[in-house]
């Protein structure tokens, strides 16, 4: 994430590159605070995160599921959740 803000930098844009543990609802929340105070508005979010158990379909337990689904469902809810007001403020989003 660094190599790609660094080289987005060079070409003149504005960016933020930030790592996460993506089930902290409150720190995802607080990013996107922190990201308006700083910028003054929200004009795209990228979610880039996830992740899978290592097993095979077959072999995969509900509760290997229910981990994979919480890795990449909720941090992208709620990013999208605490992005939304401001993007809505924007017109868009």
């Amino acid at each position: 994430a660094e190599t790609l803000a660094a080289d987005l930098s060079a070409r003149g844009l504005s960016v933020r590159a930030v790592t996460l543990a993506g089930l902290d609802r409150a720190a995802l929340h607080g990013l996107v605070g922190d990201v308006i105070r700083e910028a003054g508005r929200l004009d795209i979010v990228v979610h880039n995160a996830g992740g899978c158990p290592w097993a095979s379909i077959e072999d995969l337990d509900e509760d290997k599921l229910e981990e994979a689904l919480a890795l990449n469902l909720k941090p992208c809810f709620w990013l999208a959740q605490a992005a939304a007001p401001a993007m809505r403020a924007n017109g868009f989003g």
